[in-house]
C-alpha cells in the first residue's frame, strides 16, 4: 500500500488541493488559498521524486511564496471592487412616492421594490406619484428630493437651498 502511495503521491496532492480550494471558498482571508498554491506546485514534482521530504519542503516554499507574493496580489484586486450594500446601497437610487410626503413631516417612498418611511430634505410637501432620488438614510427613515427628468433622459436634482 505504501509502495502505492508513494508513487501516486500525486493523486494525493491532487486531492489535497481541491479539498484546500473549496475551503478557501468558504473562508474567503486567502490563506487557505495559499496553501491549495503550495499543494497544486508539488504534484509535478511529486512525479518526478517519492521523497516525502522534497515534497513536503516544495509545498512549504511555494505555500510561503503565495503567502507573500501572490495573496497580496489578490487582496489589492478585492479591494478594488468597492460594491455598496444592504441600505447604504438604496442612496442615489430613483424612487416614487408612494404615500405624499406632509410638509415638515414623513410619507413614504418606494425604492428598489422596498417602501420607505421618508421626509422632504426641505421639509416640502411632495405629491404622491412624484420622482425623487434619495439622498440620505438614517435607520429606516430617508431623506428625499424630487427629480425632474429633462428632454434628453437627464435626470435633475431638484435639492433647494438648504438640502444637504
Amino acid at each position: 500500500m505504501t509502495d502505492f502511495l508513494s508513487s501516486h503521491s500525486w493523486i494525493i496532492w491532487s486531492i489535497i488541493t481541491i479539498v484546500l480550494a473549496l475551503l478557501e471558498l468558504s473562508t474567503g482571508g486567502f490563506y487557505i488559498m495559499c496553501l491549495a498554491f503550495g499543494a497544486f506546485v508539488v504534484i509535478p514534482v511529486s512525479l518526478f521524486t517519492s521523497n516525502i521530504f522534497i515534497l513536503i519542503t516544495v509545498f512549504c516554499l511555494a505555500s510561503v511564496f503565495a503567502m507573500f507574493f501572490i495573496k497580496p496580489a489578490l487582496v489589492k484586486m478585492n479591494k478594488k471592487k468597492n460594491v455598496k450594500s444592504n441600505v447604504s446601497a438604496i442612496i442615489g437610487e430613483t424612487g416614487f412616492v408612494s404615500e405624499a410626503i406632509q410638509e415638515n413631516g414623513y410619507g413614504r417612498v418606494s425604492v428598489a421594490g422596498d417602501d420607505w418611511k421618508a421626509i422632504s430634505c426641505n421639509g416640502d410637501p411632495i405629491p404622491e406619484g412624484t420622482k425623487v432620488e434619495v439622498i440620505q438614510q438614517d435607520s429606516v427613515i430617508i431623506t428625499v428630493s424630487k427629480v425632474q427628468v429633462k428632454q434628453n433622459g437627464e435626470k435633475v436634482c431638484l435639492l433647494a437651498k438648504n438640502c444637504k
